[in-house]
């Protein structure tokens, strides 16, 4: 295998395939990127089983073939080299010479052969996004997922179609996030549950330009631009029936501006994170927005913020980590709060209706 690039389009490349390499991989060849060189293209791909990468670039394809080079090394290198055409040829046993216009060095790679066969997959059906919701969506909703592979239905984000609508949820049981998508087409009622981390690197790779294409079989899914594509495996099992949880009467609702709620929570879980679950309490009033925390060993805080309130009042203690995580990610001018009672689960929303809901879980105090 010969082939010549610049080397701007190499390492853009690599930055792309490394998001699928784990640094805890136990087989050595899951550290390689793969790396196929066919007519006019060369192909570069990585996986770690549970996700694969592949993403292309146009080069001067002197001789086709095929082979792997250890992915820290190779994009490490590469990144230290000077801007220019950069010259790739393997030699015997596998071993890559990468020439630039300054520099010479020879990589031992492994045989393409020890490479695990990327799953290929009739889809069930197929449906079309732009890059800009897909990714808004996912900062909205992937970060609700759990952490913990105890329950493993909840470290993946449900996408659920029906007709021409998607709804993409996250839960951890403590907060639930959800973000409805209007489609252009009309599909039958299907669900699957998509991993969180795959959504993430997904998101860090397409841009908003992007039209992504996304193929779904029983147990795959596979994301698609011009250059890349993304396959992970589906999580199995049974998504909870999250819409029993999300309240529909309110006892009182609060719009305030983002910005100001933003800062009032940072305030108030200064003194929050000195106490379990890092608990605020949040007054629906007459006067405002009240926030405010317990007294701890190192003080209390009390802010109000104006607003606008319709309905009655009420006190819930939530937790203030949880609470931020979101009012970071709408970017909205203004958020809705609404409250039903106590106990009852708290809803945030976008004051721009654009299809996006957050539950979060009251604290008992």
């Amino acid at each position: 295998m010969q082939f010549s690039c610049e080397k701007s389009d190499l390492q853009k490349a690599l930055s792309v395939v490394q998001k699928a390499i784990n640094s805890h991989n136990t087989l050595q060849i899951l550290g390689n990127i793969c790396i196929t060189a066919k007519e006019n293209i060369v192909e570069f791909t990585a996986t770690n089983l549970e996700i694969a990468i592949s993403t292309s670039i146009e080069a001067n394809i002197i001789k086709e073939g095929k082979t792997t080079v250890p992915s820290r090394l190779f994009v490490n290198y590469v990144s230290l080299l000077k801007n220019g055409e950069i010259d790739i040829n393997v030699q015997s046993g596998d071993t890559l010479e990468i020439t630039s216009r300054d520099s010479q060095t020879k990589i031992k790679g492994i045989s393409a052969e020890e490479f695990p066969d990327i799953p290929t997959f009739t889809p069930d059906f197929t449906f079309y996004l732009s890059g800009e919701v897909l990714k808004k969506a996912i900062e909205r909703v992937a970060f609700a997922c759990s952490a913990s592979s105890a329950r493993p239905v909840l470290s993946g984000v449900l996408f659920w179609i029906n007709n021409n609508e998607l709804r993409m949820v996250g839960t951890d049981s403590y907060r639930l996030s959800e973000q409805t998508i209007a489609l252009s087409e009309q599909f039958p009622e299907s669900k699957c549950i998509v991993p969180a981390r795959t959504l993430q690197e997904l998101s860090r790779i397409i841009e908003a330009k992007d039209d992504i294409k996304i193929n779904v079989s029983k147990n795959q899914i596979l994301f698609s631009t011009n250059t890349t594509e993304i396959s992970s495996r589906l999580i199995e099992g049974n998504f909870p029936d999250y819409k029993r949880i999300i309240p529909v009467d309110k006892k009182g609702t609060f719009t305030v501006s983002r910005s100001d709620i933003t800062l009032a929570v940072k305030r108030a879980g200064i003194f929050a994170k000195e106490m379990d679950n890092n608990i605020i309490k949040v007054e629906l009033s007459n006067e405002g927005l009240k926030i405010t925390t317990d007294e701890t060993e190192i003080g209390s805080g009390n802010t109000l913020v104006d607003g606008e309130i319709e309905g009655e009042g009420e006190i819930v203690a939530l937790n203030s980590v949880y609470f931020l995580d979101i009012l970071q990610v709408l970017h909205s001018e203004n958020v809705r709060i609404v409250v039903k009672e106590q106990l009852s689960p708290v809803k945030i929303l976008s004051a721009e209706d654009d299809g996006f809901t957050y539950i979060l879980m009251p604290l008992k105090v």
